[in-house]
């Protein structure tokens, strides 16, 4: 096993590994690696270092993209009773640091319902499809006005290490069929996340 380290002009360092296969083998990925991260970085390869690593492990193997967490909102008009009749005996009140809420829990994400009846939250959900069956599921469609989603969060398993700075990483969320990305830029208490406004997104 070898494990390969690109150091760029603009000092972000890139580690690669090589499961072996020979010195002409080696040098085709290195090659290549070296091709792909200057395209990809707007930057040079500054230096490149090989080390053979005969204990160290090998690289965690990639997993795909799972969305763990979605949230957002659901604008409605103001009734006594918005709910359905089917799913009114299942709805509870609940106390948290943020205030009363009316409360409806499910396997697929939960709904709560703000005092003043014109917002409900939705939480916990994985699915854009599974969310919009749990409003169609709860809500009479006819009080339904908007529904915004506010934070998606996913993860996902590279096969090697990726800099949060690293302009590969905006190309490949811009580029993305499922939805429309903007990169956002926060405030310098959240300068450790990368956060991109999504819109468009095609329901899964």
């Amino acid at each position: 096993m070898y494990r390969i380290v690109l150091v760029m002009s603009n000092h972000v360092r890139l580690t690669r590994w090589h499961a072996g296969g020979g010195v002409l083998a080696l040098l085709a990925a290195i090659a290549d690696h070296l091709k792909t991260a200057e395209l990809n970085m707007d930057s040079r390869v500054a230096s490149v270092s090989v080390a053979r690593v005969l204990r160290g492990k090998p690289a965690l193997p990639a997993r795909a993209l799972c969305v763990t967490n979605i949230c957002g909102r659901i604008r409605h008009s103001h009734s006594a009773q918005f709910y359905n009749p089917g799913v009114a005996p299942l709805v509870r009140k609940t106390h948290n640091a943020f205030g009363c809420f009316e409360t409806l829990l499910s396997v697929h994400g939960n709904l709560q319902t703000a005092q003043n009846r014109v917002n409900t939250l939705f939480r916990a959900g994985r699915s854009s499809v599974h969310i919009l069956q749990i409003i169609e599921h709860a809500f009479d469609p006819a009080c339904v006005e908007l529904v915004n989603m506010h934070m998606l969060v996913a993860n996902v398993r590279l096969a090697h290490p990726v800099n949060i700075g690293c302009p590969f990483l905006d190309a490949c969320l811009q580029y993305c069929a499922d939805w429309t990305s903007t990169a956002v830029v926060m405030g310098e208490e959240q300068s450790y996340m990368k956060s991109f406004k999504l819109s468009a997104l095609r329901p899964a």
